[in-house]
């Protein structure tokens, strides 16, 4: 990795007394990042009270800088909640420790290599996938009773729900809309 001196500099800009440790993820640790990738840095920190400045997205030397904040509840949640684990676990194994002051992400990453996927976590997975079906299902009825009453509101609502779109505009956060004020 070429740019490992650039990343741990850029690592410690985002250092905090709060963080435990500052992790290079995605594409970049992988070394399959393209021209167009984001630097994604994961700051994992002490205790789940923690709130850190300067998370979120940052365009730093061209490049889309984006900086997320890890609490050790969410990250014993990547080896305790199905749902998490197949999200986070891949990640957690090619993830390159930019600064590991405890060895705490080493920790982590010696359990996300050694994790496996049990009965006990199958059940849970089991249980998951079943509550979501449920709630689609009943979405779907929604859907269907907009579509036959004419309820284009209630459809529309439907729609956006399975074309994983939302009804309110994204905002990520520390982001705001510009305020413009109306001509009188």
């Amino acid at each position: 990795m070429n740019e490992y001196p650039y990343f741990r500099a850029l690592a410690k800009e985002f250092d905090h007394a709060l963080v435990a440790a500052v992790v290079l993820m995605g594409s970049y640790a992988r070394g399959a990042a393209g021209p167009y990738s984001d630097l994604d840095l994961i700051r994992f920190t002490i205790d789940d009270t923690a709130v850190l400045p300067d998370s979120g997205s940052h365009l730093i030397d061209g490049r889309l800088v984006v900086v997320s904040d890890v609490t050790p509840s969410q990250t014993e949640a990547a080896f305790t909640r199905p749902e998490v684990a197949v999200e986070t676990i891949r990640g957690l194994r090619s993830g390159r420790a930019l600064i590991d002051r405890t060895g705490l992400f080493r920790t982590i990453q010696n359990r996300a290599n050694a994790f496996q996927w049990d009965e006990e976590m199958q059940s849970k997975a089991n249980q998951w996938a079943s509550g979501q079906l449920v709630g689609w299902i009943e979405e779907v009825y929604k859907g269907l009773a907009g579509l036959s009453s004419g309820d284009t509101g209630r459809l529309l609502h439907v729609l956006r729900l399975f074309l994983g779109t939302d009804t309110r505009p994204l905002r990520p956060e520390g982001c705001s809309p510009q305020r413009r004020q109306r001509p009188v």
